[in-house]
């Protein structure tokens, strides 16, 4: 099994999604935002966080580059709570 670091290092992303992705950890905040992604109750060590927060990002870009795709215009989330369309 490879470590960590070797992990990331093989990933490939577009630009763009590393751009947000950079821009994003500026503002994270572990206690705040890992329970949303994880599940709230007990945080996970960093490295088991760490591995279950590859595994999600790996089942998104699985979704990513599949051809049923379907993207949601942002209009949607905006709007979510507000009955427009």
């Amino acid at each position: 099994m490879q470590d960590i670091l070797s992990m990331l290092n093989a990933l490939h992303r577009p630009r763009l999604l590393i751009r947000a992705a950079r821009i994003g950890a500026e503002d994270y905040r572990r206690a705040a935002h890992l329970p949303r992604i994880l599940g709230y109750g007990h945080l996970p060590r960093h490295g088991n966080a760490l591995m279950r927060l590859m595994e999600v990002e790996g089942e998104l870009n699985a979704l990513r580059l599949g051809e049923d795709l379907v993207l949601q215009p942002v209009a949607s989330h905006r709007c979510a709570d507000r009955n427009c369309r």
